[in-house]
């Protein structure tokens, strides 16, 4: 999966202060110095949410050279690549420092830098000849003058999905996903004088309209049809970032292949695990599906080249790499059957400290997915008895493997005729890696 992110980078400062006492000089706290973290702030942020996901995101947007070094080791943590940012020596990056006192944000200090004419014209021809517009495009609109690029330059394809900042909708005309805020919402309702998201739409020829609401859910809008997503009921420690989470995960499961109602139900229950971080928190799926409250439905219609496709794993800690492999049997297969480790299985495959999570876990997250007809439990190394009693067309298998192993069950997907096909490993993703990061 591949996107081009195009937006307003930023870095993200935070200083996190224990407050001691109110001092006697004025009524305002005494801080003493904890921590002090560095992150991706802006589209950056979201580019972050993204590659968790899964995606190669295209990283469009202007740095200035002094601190490149600084976004290369943030971007690195993520294995979002640099190499598509314009490097500028007379432009600052725009910082947003958080003061913290005991974990609750006391006051926001921001260096902002915005994007001049002779700058948008380098920009401009920067992205038009490095952008691929095979792939998707995602704006992440900060007003610091990036999106400035897509009213001036008419060869530009629209953005496919823009998160907005501006209240004057004219320069989002025409596009496919626009997802805002309640108060840009509000906003842009007052700018354009109108009274309802109907006439938003109309005025501004939006396809599909979408509204956070923090911990009353979300609205979707569009001229077909309106759809209301309840809040999901978490303690919040720090609502930034929130969007960004909701708009890489919405973007994902529309993607993926989930109607509008699923993908908005998987992103509601992304923003509702970001919150609960304290500064920007970019969540990993097996977290998201801790708070999904129902499962989701995918309807393929489409011609498939076989009836029935079996995959094999421990599927601990679900992630990109486990959802890449879901994604290539669905598009293959009329009926998915995961064939998944227990618990006794995998501690001898993996060693006695795995798996993270148990089976009955494991099995519910990938249930809530709802792309499988049916998933099973083994206690052997090889599931090579479900293969015997569901006798799939293909039999699926992540990892750096050939497929002419000598394997139990690469041995009877042979002599049955049973197709073997070989998703290789997702760079970047495995449980053990995420395990290691819990720790």
């Amino acid at each position: 999966m591949e996107l081009n992110l195009v937006g307003d980078l930023m870095i993200d400062e935070y200083k996190f202060y224990s407050i001691s006492r109110v001092s006697p000089e004025a009524p305002v706290p005494v801080l003493l110095f904890k921590d002090f973290k560095v992150a991706l702030g802006g589209s950056g942020n979201l580019a972050a949410c993204l590659s968790l996901l899964g995606y190669k995101v295209n990283l469009f947007g202007v740095c200035s050279s002094d601190a490149i070094e600084e976004i290369n080791i943030l971007c690195k943590k993520y294995d979002i690549s640099t190499d598509l940012l314009l490097k500028n020596n007379d432009l600052l990056t725009t910082r947003k420092l958080r003061i913290l006192g005991n974990n609750k944000q006391i006051c926001r200090i921001d260096t902002d830098s915005y994007l001049d004419k002779d700058n948008l014209i380098i920009f401009s021809e920067h992205l038009n000849k490095n952008v691929n517009t095979e792939y998707p495009i995602v704006l992440s609109d900060y007003a610091k003058g990036v999106s400035d690029v897509f009213i001036n330059d008419p060869v530009l394809s629209a953005p496919k999905y823009i998160d907005p900042k501006y209240p004057d909708w004219t320069r989002y005309l025409g596009c496919k996903f626009l997802k805002a805020n309640e108060i840009e919402y509000d906003q842009a309702l007052n700018f354009a004088k109108c009274t309802t998201a109907s006439e938003l739409i109309k005025k501004y020829k939006i396809s599909n309209l979408i509204v956070t609401r923090g911990k009353n859910g979300c609205s979707y809008y569009s001229d077909k049809e309106n759809i209301e997503i309840k809040g999901i009921s978490v303690i919040s420690k720090d609502v930034t970032g929130a969007g960004d989470s909701f708009m890489a995960s919405f973007i994902w499961a529309n993607e993926f292949g989930y109607d509008i109602k699923n993908s908005l139900i998987f992103a509601n229950a992304t923003a509702a695990c970001s919150v609960r971080k304290v500064g920007a928190y970019a969540p990993n799926f097996y977290e998201i599906l801790e708070f999904l409250s129902q499962d989701l439905n995918i309807h393929l219609d489409k011609d498939f080249g076989f009836k029935k496709v079996l995959i094999g794993g421990c599927f601990d800690c679900l992630h990109a790499g486990h959802l890449y492999l879901f994604n290539e049997a669905i598009k293959i297969a009329e009926s998915v059957v995961v064939a998944v480790n227990s618990d006794s299985s995998v501690s001898i495959l993996k060693g006695n400290e795995r798996p993270y999570q148990d089976i009955e876990t494991r099995i519910n997250n990938i249930r809530k997915l709802g792309f499988s007809k049916d998933i099973i439990s083994f206690n052997e190394n090889s599931p090579v008895k479900i293969l015997e009693k569901e006798r799939p067309d293909v039999f699926i298998k992540g990892g750096d493997y050939s497929g002419d192993e000598d394997f139990e069950d690469f041995n009877y997907c042979r002599e049955k005729n049973i197709k073997i096909i070989i998703i290789p490993t997702k760079e970047g993703f495995s449980s053990s890696r995420i395990i290691d990061e819990i720790s």
